[in-house]
């Protein structure tokens, strides 16, 4: 897991201090009920094996179910099959959120940084002429992600300091991939003079269009960790962690392509939450008796 969600709410911080100290609560209870149990079976027949209505010891089964199912205080509680299940109020308490995912087609944002140059200076790529182009730049990116960029394409370049509008440009040349694994961009800005000189570095978004359309979630909905990204798709009234592969991202909008069909409900918020409550069920606080 990559962040630690905040917990300011109240209500948040109660419920985690409850997941936190009431398993172990659950895990003494349920101790001192099964050794009292034995001890009272013991006296009636000398024996503490507990036989079924079929003459099987039904002690196997319950360690089978007690691994896959972690029943937590505070509404929660974790099966590996159905994933995080929330009683109705502490739903309303996380606030969960739920949307459904919808075809769409997202253009892939290139965001990197542009230098710019004089008029005389001439880089690799060769840059065209364009009319209405008065001040030029160049930046990098990596050539993995040129080889989608065509001369002709628009950039947003996001003038110096939060007083100066976006300013429009557009790709004059790519250069072919230069040492590790990056190719040059050269861009042409319009209407910069007095705004931008040589020697200054600004940001630029570049947008690629995309034309295959694939399941598109909020990025709110994607559980970003060091094992990878996943979503938490509803399934039979609980929330299952499923593994994801993103796309394009634009406008608080991501693009997976592979790992979720169009039309399921994911939960868009707290993934964290949801992510501390299986971790909790399956690495803190999960004992099979």
């Amino acid at each position: 897991m990559n962040s630690i969600p905040s917990c300011g709410n109240w209500a948040w911080i109660l419920l985690m201090s409850l997941l936190l100290t009431g398993c172990e609560r659950r895990d003494a209870g349920a101790k001192a009920h099964h050794h009292h149990s034995e001890e009272a079976h013991a006296d009636e027949d000398g024996h503490s094996h507990h036989p079924d209505e079929d003459g099987d010891h039904d002690h196997d089964g319950h360690d089978h179910a007690s691994s896959h199912s972690q029943e937590l205080v505070g509404g929660a509680s974790y099966q590996s099959e159905r994933g995080v299940i929330l009683s109705d109020d502490t739903r309303k308490i996380l606030g969960v959120e739920v949307e459904e995912a919808t075809q769409g087609v997202i253009p892939h944002e290139i965001r990197f940084s542009l230098q710019m140059f004089g008029e005389k200076h001439r880089h690799a790529a060769g840059e065209r002429e364009h009319p209405g182009c008065d001040v030029h730049g160049s930046g990098l990116i990596e050539s993995s992600l040129a080889k989608e960029v065509r001369v002709g394409s628009p950039v947003v370049v996001r003038g110096q300091g939060a007083d100066h509008p976006p300013l429009a440009g557009v790709v004059l040349g790519v250069s072919r991939a230069l040492a590790l694994g990056e190719s040059e961009v050269v861009v042409g800005i319009s209407n910069a003079i007095g705004v931008l000189g040589p020697g200054d570095f600004v940001g630029a978004t570049l947008m690629v269009p995309r034309l295959t359309p694939a399941p598109v979630v909020p990025a709110t909905a994607v559980l970003r960790t060091a094992q990878g990204e996943f979503v938490f798709v509803e399934h039979k009234g609980a929330y299952r962690r499923q593994a994801v592969v993103l796309g394009a991202e634009s406008g608080g909008q991501v693009a997976v392509v592979e790992g979720l069909r169009d039309g399921e409900r994911v939960v868009i918020r707290p993934v964290e939450e949801l992510w501390l409550i299986e971790l909790r069920a399956t690495k803190g606080g999960g004992h099979s008796h």
